[in-house]
């Protein structure tokens, strides 16, 4: 089983910017432009391998984010596989985070996750943005 690693991560509001970004991705969060100059975020690094065994793991650490109403921002730059299950928990994921009006943010998306979501018409509702970043 691969290990998922998550650690609470704070980066500066760029005001305008993360509206922007927001705006352009379609996502809507709480932005009210009295936001404070920090923002706490979950930092989620996807594993090489994000298979089935990895899902529950996977669940139990999206769950907590949920609960603690943190934003998320994924990396998924070293994915080589991934799983039609895992791709339907993380978009389950960004879809209550957004529900909940927190910000989930694609840090890097590798070309096979990329390509996963594609084949399986799910780009747009993982938040994929057709230019990813990719560290291949």
């Amino acid at each position: 089983m691969s290990h998922i690693v998550c650690q609470p991560s704070a980066r500066g509001d760029q005001g305008a910017r993360r509206a922007d970004e927001r705006s352009q991705s379609g996502t809507r969060g709480a932005d009210s432009g009295d936001t404070p100059d920090v923002v706490a975020a979950m930092k989620l690094e996807l594993p090489a391998q994000c298979l089935l065994p990895d899902a529950q793991t996977l669940s139990q650490v999206l769950l907590g984010a949920l609960k603690s109403g943190e934003a998320i921002e994924v990396d998924g730059h070293a994915v080589t596989r991934i799983g039609t299950a895992v791709l339907q928990l993380l978009w389950l994921a960004r879809r209550d985070v957004i529900d909940q009006a927190h910000e989930w943010r694609w840090l890097s998306a590798s070309e096979p996750l990329r390509r996963a979501a594609r084949q399986l018409f799910m780009t747009d509702a993982l938040g994929l943005p057709r230019d990813a970043v990719s560290a291949n």
